[in-house]
C-alpha cells in the first residue's frame, strides 16, 4: 500500500511539467493527468478505508494511517508548489501558450488538494496521532 501511495506522489510530480510546458510544446493534457491522479487517489483511499477505517481494524492500520497522512500532506505541499510555479510563469508579460489552460488546471489542482485534505481529516478522526 505504501508503494502505491508513493506512486500517487510520483504521478503528481509528473503532472507539473505538462501543465507548465514551455513554448507551447505540450506533451499531454494536464487536466486528464490530474483527473487520472484523482481517480487513483480515490481508489487508494477507498481501499484503505475499507480495511482500516472500520471497527476491529488490524494493528498495522495505525502505521499505515500515519504513512497515508504523511503522503497526502506531501501531495498537498507538491500541489502548492505547482500552483505557485504556474502563477509565477503565467503572470509574466510574455506568458507561454500553455498558460491558456492555467485557470482550469489550477482549479483541478485545488479540487485534488481539497480531496486530499478531506481524506486526511477522515483518517485523523479515527487515528488522531496519524
Amino acid at each position: 500500500m505504501v508503494k502505491r501511495i508513493a506512486l500517487i506522489v510520483a504521478v503528481a510530480a509528473l503532472a507539473a511539467p505538462a501543465a507548465l510546458a514551455a513554448e507551447g510544446q505540450r506533451t499531454a493534457d494536464p487536466a486528464a493527468k490530474i483527473a487520472q491522479l484523482r481517480q487513483k487517489l480515490d481508489e487508494r483511499f477507498d481501499r484503505f478505508a475499507s480495511r482500516c477505517l472500520v471497527a476491529q481494524a488490524p494493528e498495522r492500520c495505525v502505521h499505515a494511517a500515519s504513512r497515508f497522512v504523511h503522503r497526502l500532506e506531501k501531495l498537498q505541499a507538491r500541489i502548492d508548489k505547482i500552483e505557485a510555479r504556474i502563477h509565477e510563469r503565467c503572470s509574466q508579460a510574455a506568458a507561454p501558450l500553455a498558460c491558456a489552460n492555467a485557470g482550469a488546471v489550477v482549479q483541478q489542482l485545488d479540487q485534488l488538494k481539497a480531496t486530499a485534505a478531506a481524506d486526511v481529516a477522515r483518517i485523523k478522526a479515527v487515528y488522531p496521532n496519524a
